[in-house]
């Protein structure tokens, strides 16, 4: 699997608890940007001395791993996207500043939130148009009223994937 990146399992190995099982997660790569949602997950158990045994594989990887289209979006402007997209943006991008960074998240402080925002590159693999250059925005509101991940087409500015994190006991 040649766009599957970083061959170090270690990095992306989890002990599940109380066991000698672990969960395996690869992330797929296209032309440098990690994929949204593109992963291969493969349940283990042993150790190196013993050997291993696969118990699970799954998979959401992406035949195509070219990118279509170049990015014309700023990260702000994405996350702007978003954040209209639920009624909940400011008024303009003045209303963002830049932060630092946090891993490949870029943090935003945003008039009258008071959670850091965060965006990153992405692409995004759709079955006819090939792989997207996108956008991955959290929109964190205050108190944790409302959360949602976005996936923004980087190119066109248009919402390609909206889920709402927030899960509500009643």
């Amino acid at each position: 699997i040649a766009a599957v990146i970083d061959e170090d399992a270690g990095e992306h190995a989890a002990r599940l608890p109380f066991s000698d099982a672990y969960a395996v997660i690869y992330r797929q790569e296209f032309g440098g940007l990690a994929g949204s949602d593109n992963v291969l997950t493969i349940g283990v158990k042993g150790a190196p001395a013993q050997g291993w045994k696969v118990g699970y594989v799954s998979s959401t990887l992406a035949r195509t791993t070219e990118v279509v289209g170049e990015r014309s979006l700023s990260a702000e402007q994405a996350w702007l996207k978003a954040a209209t997209n639920v009624g909940r943006g400011p008024a303009s991008i003045v209303g963002i500043d830049p932060g630092g960074m946090q891993g490949d998240w870029r943090l935003l402080d945003v008039a009258g939130l008071r959670e850091d925002q965060k965006v990153r590159p992405v692409g995004f693999a759709t079955p006819r148009s090939g792989v997207v250059p996108a956008y991955e925005a959290l929109f964190l509101g205050n108190g944790g009223e409302a959360m949602y991940k976005h996936v923004i087409d980087a190119r066109t500015g248009r919402v390609l994937l909206r889920q709402n994190l927030v899960h509500n006991l009643a």
